[in-house]
């Protein structure tokens, strides 16, 4: 299959050249979203579509991800915010900005809001991975049997096999069946890629770390906050109970923190699903309406 153009710009900065892809009509502030691990920006092709019909949104790969090259940096929290700071200052994008970030992106957006607060002004964060959740659902990111899908699909890749068999990426998936024809054929491309399973893998494989490096920070204080949950997937009664806990728990990191549930919506179903990704930008755009960023 040959290589898919990225859809936006390449951005060299320290270690490697990140993707950045801009959307929607200029505004006085804008909306980067942040991948959860793993992902890449075609993923969020129905939210970026819904969002920039009211603001300008950019979506950006992670290094090794997507259209970004490899880094030489773990794929750890305090790494992925150094590297966003990198790519902002590096951009034309102006500060602050409000920040949506998904899953384990909550890891990543607690460092960053940390250490780079002139960035912030605010945070939506979709269905987030919370930093003590290891522990309280008895669950692991990175299993041994995780790794080995991950190695298996690197063999794959390495062999040119990828295109035949994947381990990992299957089109008909229900949590991405239902994106874009573009993002789909994007996604195809992507997942043959050997640096997609060897960045997935350390991503997995940093969980952990990046999970204790954001419960090393500071909560968001008086941050504008907005959880968004979609706890579809969680069919264990216990977990699922678990997991709003958690959610919950996340929400209440900002002493103006919101909490919305979409109960018929999963883990990555909340976005890739087009009219569940149109509710998301609604509520975004109720959220951005409230704290005074639009009009």
């Amino acid at each position: 299959m040959k290589s898919i153009p990225s859809p936006g710009i390449k951005i060299a900065i320290p270690n490697t050249v990140l993707h950045l892809s801009r959307s929607g009509p200029k505004s006085d502030i804008s909306i980067l979203v942040e991948a959860g691990a793993t992902c890449c920006s075609p993923h969020y092709a129905h939210l970026q579509q819904e969002i920039a019909k009211f603001m300008q949104v950019y979506t950006y790969d992670r290094a090794g991800l997507g259209w970004s090259d490899l880094s030489n940096n773990p794929r750890d929290a305090e790494s992925i915010a150094l590297e966003l700071f990198q790519l902002l200052e590096a951009s034309n994008i102006n500060a602050p900005l409000i920040l949506v970030g998904h899953s384990a992106a909550c890891f990543y957006l607690r460092v960053f809001a940390h250490k780079y607060p002139q960035w912030v002004a605010a945070i939506v964060l979709l269905d987030p991975s919370h930093p003590k959740q290891e522990s309280i659902l008895d669950s692991r990111a990175y299993t041994p049997a995780v790794k080995r899908v991950q190695r298996k699909a690197q063999w794959l890749a390495r062999l040119n096999l990828i295109g035949f068999y994947s381990p990992v990426f299957k089109l008909d998936n229900p949590k991405i069946s239902t994106l874009p024809e573009s993002a789909k054929t994007q996604l195809t491309w992507i997942y043959k890629q050997l640096k997609t399973y060897i960045t997935s893998e350390a991503e997995y494989a940093q969980f952990s770390n990046s999970a204790k490096q954001a419960l090393s920070k500071p909560k968001f204080n008086d941050l504008p906050l907005k959880v968004i949950t979609g706890p579809a997937d969680m069919v264990d009664p216990v977990q699922h109970q678990h997991w709003m806990d958690l959610q919950a728990d996340i929400a209440g990191w900002s002493s103006i923190g919101e909490h919305i549930v979409f109960k018929d919506a999963g883990h990555m179903t909340l976005f890739t699903d087009k009219k569940n990704a149109k509710k998301v930008a609604d509520e975004v755009l109720i959220f951005c309406q409230k704290h005074g960023f639009v009009t």
